[in-house]
């Protein structure tokens, strides 16, 4: 197992893989904190929970299309499902950089958003966008680790959720108390 971990083409989908750590550490981790650090949601006691569902309902609807449009287009998990992906993540990234007050990912704070103020529907909405940006993510990944080594392809699978631990565990012990959430979401965009 030592050996698949530096093989020279897992080694150069590493970024990739630490990119899909950050993003999905920032749904699972960040955002929750943040919904409950802001006080204009405060009165939606059960706010994580209407979020997690709206991120399970855009992570079907996606799955539902690629299953549909993979049997009409060859290879349509690869290069045509990574754009969309990118595209998805790209504008759930400005979304959240616009909704949610970048503080609230650190303390309660009752400061204004950019643009969109905070409310259930939009949150709904980008829970949804998350949920397709990571389902498209995450089948792309599933599908570049199958093909990398076709012989070794549970290997190759347990080598990207090996650098992507990493990469996650290693950002919050570094950093989990300083990161504000314009800071994150900057540094998965650019």
């Amino acid at each position: 197992m030592l050996s698949i971990i530096f093989e020279g083409k897992i080694v150069i989908l590493v970024p990739f893989f630490l990119y899909s750590s950050l993003f999905n550490t920032l749904w699972v981790t960040i955002i929750p904190t943040t919904l409950h650090y802001t006080n204009s949601l405060s009165d939606y006691i059960y706010i994580t929970a209407y979020f997690s569902m709206s991120f399970a309902v855009g992570s079907l609807i996606i799955c539902f299309f690629t299953t549909q449009l993979s049997e009409t287009f060859e290879d349509f998990a690869m290069r045509p499902l990574m754009v969309f992906g990118s595209v998805a993540q790209l504008d759930t990234l400005c979304m959240d950089d616009s909704m949610i007050p970048s503080n609230s990912s650190i303390q309660p704070t009752d400061e204004p958003s950019l643009l969109i103020q905070p409310s259930i529907f939009p949150l709904l909405a980008l829970a949804s966008l998350f949920g397709v940006a990571d389902a498209a993510n995450k089948t792309t990944r599933t599908m570049i680790c199958a093909r990398l080594i076709p012989d070794l392809k549970h290997q190759v699978f347990g080598a990207a959720r090996f650098y992507t631990s990493l990469a996650a565990s290693t950002v919050f012990f570094a950093s989990s108390q300083h990161v504000r959430l314009r800071r994150w979401t900057g540094c998965l965009i650019g």
